[in-house]
């Protein structure tokens, strides 16, 4: 959930070009099997992925973002599916488990800390509406461009709302 900066980002797949045989190579350019990831100096999200390896998490996939949550005090991003947990810690690297490459984990924690921060200055039990008007705010992209991390505030709006 990091911006992505023009200029320093590369092309990943989903279905790895070293499995990409015979009937199969036509996935090397296919537009589906295509996504975009940070650079960031070699410390991509998908530097410590397996090459021979499909990924089971897809960011697009109503599936994926269903078993999708966070842990509220590491920041750690998190799957109710073992599989794409695995993905998400060990292909992706977004929780810095490798290469000591944290600085995700440490801006989603940073991020809801200040919403929840927000929040409690108001001094008084928010709303499920004032709950959704923020949940609006933080889904709905400024000039084309969502706030980064905004992932872990959804998240956190939403748990909140459905136990309200």
């Amino acid at each position: 959930m990091c911006r992505i900066k023009e200029g320093d980002s590369k092309i990943e797949h989903w279905f790895p070009r070293s499995l990409s045989f015979d009937n199969l190579e036509y996935k090397k350019l296919d537009y589906s099997n295509l996504f975009l990831v940070c650079g960031d100096n070699n410390k991509s999200c998908d530097t410590t992925r397996t090459e021979r390896k499909e990924l089971s998490v897809n960011p697009t996939s109503a599936r994926t973002i269903a078993n999708i949550y966070y842990e509220k005090a590491s920041g750690r991003i998190r799957s109710r599916s073992e599989i794409e947990d695995q993905d998400l810690n060990n292909e992706l690297n977004l929780n810095g488990a490798k290469l000591n490459f944290d600085f995700h984990v440490e801006n989603r924690k940073k991020l809801l800390f200040f919403f929840i921060t927000i929040l409690t200055a108001k001094n008084k039990r928010v709303e499920e509406t004032e709950l959704k008007k923020y949940l609006d705010n933080y889904m709905n992209p400024v000039n084309g461009k969502l706030i980064p991390y905004c992932g872990i505030v959804v998240w956190y709006i939403k748990s909140k709302i459905k136990t309200s």
